[in-house]
């Protein structure tokens, strides 16, 4: 009588061959089907195995169908992603880890890779973007060659007129200029309307709804409106040739709407809400041909037959010929489809710009996707042993290596499949915060193929990394071997070791970056910023404002609302204008330096509070004669080299100021970048487009902004009071940086979060492979403690092990990214203690957690699992 085989072996058998796919033996299909499974590739030394056991368990039974192989295959893919199922459903707490950990990894990467993609397509989506170009200027100024965007007006005729390799050319003017729109009882300003000419969209194809992009902006009442503005405007009706009233600097105008164009995609450089024809300005008198006023961009699109390497030497001195040598600026063109993500230039040579931003965001979300895979790694080669007696049973009835990898890989992928279907649930919810944090609008389009095509194959792609190394293992286990010993004995504590190691060390980098980043931030805002901000208010010098600004300045001043009012040409937190011309007494010859340039009535000391450190300010009341004085900070009287500057004069042009005094620097542009020489000249220079107000402190701030509105009101009533608080809009400059350190945050909050997930599972695991340990340990006597310390010391060791080696890596790594700030923050080494500290702790938290419960459990229970 043959002997029984063990009751696992009858299990497993009887599930691998269910009665459907059985049936009576018809004896000379016997050599057929061992034909057919020799084919499949069972190994003969097994293949007897197979059969007799087959046949003892179930006599009399075999395949039926001819087509034995097709069979096989097909139900051996229905056992694999049964057996996936059964252990993901059996294992349910390791199988969560382990989706939770891949859903967190897939989803942030799929976010960053819609930022990432949307800022890799700006400008590029332009028919003939490969032919668009902006002209830029390059000079020796301040001993470097520095390159700028700004263009003279005349540069886009004169290309046009001189270089038949250039098709179209266009001047666009993207000035602060406030127009009043009036439009039935509707009265709002709005400023984000650039000038500019007819062959603009004849460079850029910006889809019109109504109006001819050939002849749009022809005559100069024309206006073209993008479609959201005309909503504003004109509701849902289509305006086209309706009449708009504008006001501008006290002139009534009136516009005809010739185009309506499409809403501008997320993806450009551009920001308007409509355009206006250049041919305005120039019946206004404002298209001067001076070749030293720099002030509107200059695009041009080359001919098919034309390239960028020979028409820059071409067009290079152009400026320096039209001038006989005036001025030294050379002109070359730049391609638009780079202006966004490489605008900087060092030392006259492009250095990238955003695209460093955008790579380095591109490592992160792989390095967070890569240690969601480690966990998994670790779970899968960590509980290997449970999947021993699996391994040796379909070895010793045939199976080969490659189809053991086969079964594990397909586990590995039905794991990250139901990672990503939590993922686009992640996605949906997590989208609206993740635009409102980069301040994008970005969106899916699932109707897309090409988005489903991309999120399938990440998710598959993320299953296979993820199941390689597993499979690899568990299929190499050797049926003698596993037999021979116990079968929970397995493992691959080297290789979890590693993966340990890197996970925690990446997420020490993130961490220690993030703290860098805040602590940069908080460098450059404690940084002095040379002037008062506290209830300093500005706005626009608007309407009829203008004419009545000095009843405006003396109601406001005797009723108590204000201590001090100044006009000026710019706001105070941003500069509009530099030159490189000033000339004074011992001036090198030939040189170019570099001045911020700013222009104020009088008063501006008062008002914006700055110090004086010499001199005086300016007095227009006072002293007549300061209409031509001139105020310098202190970094420019060092570069003027003057002994005493106050009394000496300064050339800007035509004009001539005389030095009235010297201020401490004040910070109007990147505060993290050296103060800029500069100079504030008098009212001789009339740029008048901003008034700043300095609130007095005897009323609440509310009171007092009531006030003033109410006598801007009467001077200037149809204009709404759009005012702006100096210290908000000097908190803006902090704005690309706050970004980029909340990004920061959210990379080590996930990378530690991930890790720590992947540690409690490990350590859950260890624990259930050592209850009879921990049951024996305390039944002699030894503490919760003394358990604990046991089951924790030797991962705390590899945490250890991966502050001491990540530290020196962040070190380097966040050393070379202060070096982009010319003003930053030293890099002390209480980052890293206290990121070791903190993160061992959470560590230690974390291993804790299962631990803690095992130690204290009744050891009679702990022996149960034996």
């Amino acid at each position: 009588m043959n002997q029984v085989p063990p009751k696992w072996i009858t299990n497993f058998l009887n599930w691998f061959c269910p009665d459907q796919l059985l049936e009576e033996i018809e004896g000379d299909l016997f050599q057929k089907f061992r034909n057919d499974v020799d084919q499949f590739g069972i190994n003969r030394a097994r293949r007897r195995f197979f059969w007799n056991t087959i046949r003892y368990l179930r006599p009399g039974i075999v395949l039926r169908n001819r087509s034995s192989k097709k069979i096989i295959k097909s139900y051996m893919l229905q056992n694999y992603v049964k057996v996936g199922i059964r252990n993901l459903l059996g294992n349910l707490t390791f199988s969560m880890i382990n989706i939770i950990g891949l859903s967190i990894g897939i989803t942030f990467t799929i976010l960053v890779g819609l930022w990432v993609e949307n800022e890799l397509s700006y400008d590029r989506f332009y028919p003939d973007s490969d032919r668009i170009f902006e002209a830029w200027n390059r000079a020796t100024i301040d001993g470097d060659i520095q390159c700028w965007s700004t263009t003279p007006k005349i540069l886009a005729q004169t290309l046009k007129e001189e270089f038949p390799d250039i098709e179209y050319a266009a001047s666009y003017a993207a000035w602060k200029m406030e127009f009043l729109f009036s439009k039935s009882d509707l009265k709002f300003t709005a400023n984000s309307g650039p000038v500019t000419e007819g062959d603009f969209f004849k460079i850029f194809s910006f889809p019109f709804l109504a109006g001819d992009p050939n002849t749009a902006l022809a005559n100069p009442n024309s206006i073209v409106l993008t479609q959201s503005f005309s909503r504003k405007l004109f509701g849902d009706k289509m305006p086209l040739g309706e009449i708009l009233e504008i006001k501008y600097e006290g002139m009534d105008l009136n516009f005809m709407v010739t185009g309506i164009i499409k809403d501008l995609p997320n993806n450009t450089s551009f920001d308007f809400d409509y355009l206006i024809s250049w041919e305005l300005f120039k019946s206004m008198g404002e298209d001067d041909t001076y070749w030293g006023n720099n002030s509107v961009s200059t695009f041009v699109k080359l001919k098919p037959t034309s390239s960028l390497e020979e028409i820059n030497p071409k067009i290079r001195d152009i400026e320096i010929r039209q001038t006989n040598g005036e001025h030294k600026n050379e002109i070359f063109l730049y391609p638009v489809s780079e202006l966004h993500l490489y605008s900087t230039f060092v030392n006259g040579i492009p250095e990238g710009g955003k695209i460093k931003v955008v790579r380095l965001f591109q490592i992160v979300a792989c390095i967070i996707l890569v240690i969601s895979c480690f966990n998994f790694i670790n779970l899968s080669t960590a509980r290997g042993g449970s999947r021993s007696k699996e391994v040796c049973i379909r070895k010793a009835i045939g199976a080969r290596k490659s189809n053991l990898i086969v079964q594990f890989l397909l586990e590995s992928v039905l794991i990250a499949l139901i990672a990503g279907a939590i993922s686009l649930v992640a996605i949906q919810i997590s989208l609206p915060y993740f635009n409102d944090l980069t301040g994008k609008f970005l969106v899916i389009n699932y109707q897309a193929f090409q988005y489903w095509l991309i999120i399938i194959s990440l998710i598959i792609i993320v299953g296979l990394l993820a199941g390689i190394y597993p499979a690899l293992y568990l299929s190499s286990f050797s049926p003698i071997g596993l037999l021979a010993r116990n079968l929970h004995s397995v493992s691959k504590a080297t290789t979890r070791r590693v993966l340990v190691v890197l996970q925690f060390g990446s997420a020490i980098i993130l961490v220690i970056a993030t703290q860098v980043v805040q602590q940069q931030i908080k460098f450059a805002q404690q940084r002095e910023a040379g002037y008062s901000k506290d209830r300093l208010i500005y706005f626009p010098l608007n309407g009829d404002l203008s004419s009545h600004y000095k009843s405006y300045r003396d109601e406001i001043l005797n009723s108590g609302v204000a201590i001090s009012l100044s006009r000026t040409y710019s706001p105070l937190t941003d500069m509009w204008s530099s030159t490189d011309g000033l000339e004074w007494q011992g001036m090198t010859h030939g040189s170019r330096i570099n001045f911020d340039r700013y222009v104020v009535d009088e008063g501006i000391v008062k008002t914006a509070g700055l110090e004086i450190l010499s001199g005086r300010d300016l007095e227009l009341q006072s002293f007549p004669s300061d209409s031509s004085g001139a105020l310098i900070n202190q970094t420019a009287a060092k570069v003027m080299g003057f002994g005493n500057p106050v009394g000496e004069l300064i050339t800007d042009g035509e004009k001539t100021f005389r030095i009235v005094g010297v201020f401490k620097d004040i910070i109007t542009r990147s505060p993290y970048k050296p103060t800029a020489p500069m100079i504030i000249e008098g009212a001789a220079q009339n740029w008048f487009y901003t008034v700043h107000v300095k609130l007095s402190n005897e009323l609440a701030l509310g009171d007092a902004i009531g006030a003033a509105e109410n006598v801007f009101k009467k001077y200037c009533p149809d204009y709404p009071f759009e005012y702006h608080f100096i210290d908000i809009e000097y908190e803006k400059k902090f704005n690309e940086e706050k970004r980029t350190g909340k990004f920061a945050t959210i990379f080590g909050f996930l990378s530690i979060g991930i890790s720590c997930l992947g540690i409690l599972g490990l350590s859950m695991f260890t624990v259930q492979r050592r209850m009879k340990e921990i049951g024996i340990r305390k039944i002699f006597g030894a503490s919760v403690i003394n358990v604990i310390a046991v089951l924790t010391k030797e991962p705390l060791k590899l945490i250890i092990f991966s502050i001491v080696g990540a530290s020196p890596i962040a070190y380097l790594l966040m050393e070379i990214w202060l070096q982009n700030y010319e003003y930053h923050t030293p890099l002390g080494w209480q980052i890293f203690v206290m990121t070791g500290i903190g993160v061992l702790t959470l560590a230690w938290i974390t291993i804790s957690i299962p631990t803690i419960r095992s130690a204290i459990s009744n050891p009679v229970e702990s022996l149960r699992h034996e």
